[in-house]
């Protein structure tokens, strides 16, 4: 059994601010979605997965 308990849920980049964009790149274009139908489809059957919610500050969340 997997147990992940480093996930995140969110869409990029609506859920983050120009200036966490911007160092996000760190000079190099990265796609930040995570879209949880795939995750789902693609983890096996026996993963458990935790998601905490929060304010990230830095992001504009």
């Amino acid at each position: 059994m997997i147990i992940d308990v480093h996930s995140h849920a969110w869409e990029y980049p609506a859920h983050f601010n120009d200036d966490f964009r911007q160092q996000a790149k760190a000079g190099v274009e990265m796609d930040l979605t995570v879209c949880y139908q795939d995750y789902r489809r693609l983890a096996p059957v026996e993963t458990r997965t935790i998601v905490f919610g929060g304010k990230a500050r830095l992001s504009g969340l």
